[in-house]
């Protein structure tokens, strides 16, 4: 994972390898070598990686440890033990970046009116999932497979952003504003393919996703919800981590069917 040129892809990454490792070795999430385990990809994520993706990664995982009716009481409690951090840490020189970066969505109040702050923090890819999906619905039929960068830059204009506003393009670009593809597997479906496409993408997938065994099992709960994350919000197109580990969740519990050889 630590061969990925950003670390929100490190981040994405290192965190599928941690929840197969804890499928794979049957660890407890709530026994002392699973708690140790969480406790350490958190240092992980605040102190090396430092990324924002990170914690949104940690997040999704300790979510998926929790039971449907004690969501709202864990969130409640962790939302109280985040602020506090985000508080007494953000305010340091020295805070990870994930952490500065909240103290000052707060600090200058970035909570009234979030596009800009989501803009200027994320680069591109905020915009670029959003403007893909409004795209695949005005286009049902998509850009057509190839066409995706000058459709990336049409999308964005139709919901009222330029590029040249963006300091991504205007840093990497300069005046040239190149086409970019969405970072989620998804969205980028809908920019070439539009709605049919990423119908008969879910149509494809459903069969495996709806088994109530991958959502019983802790383990294999924590990878699908990454997997659905990535996929439809926030990931890398060309990353072939999230299929392969669902791949590798799915097939922990589920043995595939026997071939009957005539």
């Amino acid at each position: 994972a630590g061969l990925f040129a950003e670390p929100s892809y490190a981040s994405m990454a290192i965190h599928y390898y941690f929840a197969f490792f804890m499928l794979s070795k049957k660890i407890n999430p709530k026994s002392l070598v699973g708690i140790g385990a969480i406790v350490g990809i958190v240092f992980f994520d605040l102190f090396i990686i430092r990324s924002v993706t990170g914690v949104v990664m940690i997040s999704l995982y300790l979510a998926s440890m929790q039971k449907a009716k004690d969501l709202i009481k864990s969130g409640v409690i962790a939302m109280v033990l985040l602020a506090s951090v985000i508080y007494y840490v953000g305010q340091s020189p020295n805070a990870p970046r994930s952490i500065e970066t909240a103290y000052d969505f707060f600090k200058y109040g970035g909570y009234q009116d979030p596009t800009p702050w989501l803009l200027e923090q994320s680069g591109f890819r905020f915009v670029s999932v959003w403007a893909s999906y409004k795209y695949g619905f005005t286009h049902p039929f998509g850009s057509g497979v190839g066409g995706w960068g000058p459709a990336s830059i049409q999308a964005m204009d139709d919901i009222g952003i330029k590029a040249s506003a963006m300091s991504f393009f205007a840093s990497a670009m300069g005046s040239e504003y190149q086409g970019v593809r969405p970072t989620s597997f998804a969205a980028g479906l809908m920019l070439e393919t539009g709605i049919v496409g990423l119908l008969l993408f879910i149509i494809a997938f459903y069969p495996f996703l709806k088994r109530p065994e991958i959502y019983r099992d802790v383990h294999t709960r924590s990878i699908t919800l990454f997997f659905l994350f990535n996929t439809f919000a926030l990931g890398s197109i060309g990353d072939p981590l999230p299929f392969i580990f669902l791949a590798l969740a799915y097939r922990s519990i589920i043995e595939p069917p026997e071939i009957v050889h005539e």
